[in-house]
Order: C-alpha cells, then structure tokens, then sequence
C-alpha cells in the first residue's frame, strides 16, 4: 500500500472537486485548516457513508448478473 503526506492528498481531493465535481471556487487547503475541521466531523458520518457504499457495491454487482 502506498502512502502519501496529508498535505499531497488534500491537494488531490482539491484537484478532483475542481475537475469532476464542478466547483471551480475549491481553494488551496493547509493541512491544519484540515485537521481543525476534520475534528467537527461526527462518526456517524462514517457509518452511514460506509452503509451507503456497501449497498451501492452490492446493488451494481446484482445489476451486471
């Protein structure tokens, strides 16, 4: 598995919000404005993005049978 710095993939979820998700205004992001917010996150965000993954995976495999 590889790893990268925090600051690397920041920039890339950055990069990825401006080119496929259609924000253009996605501005440069330090690692401790990360941090600072990645700290308000509830855990049940987790769950529930875990849950909606899942049955996702499921879903489009039972699709291509």
């Amino acid at each position: 598995m590889q790893t990268k710095s925090l600051a690397i993939e920041i920039e890339n979820l950055v990069s990825f919000i401006k080119c496929n998700i259609g924000v253009k205004n996605a501005e440069h992001y330090t690692k401790s404005a990360f941090v600072q917010c990645r700290r308000k996150i509830k855990p049940e965000v987790f769950k529930d993005l875990s849950d909606s993954l899942v049955e996702e995976f499921y879903t489009d495999r039972q699709q291509r049978r």
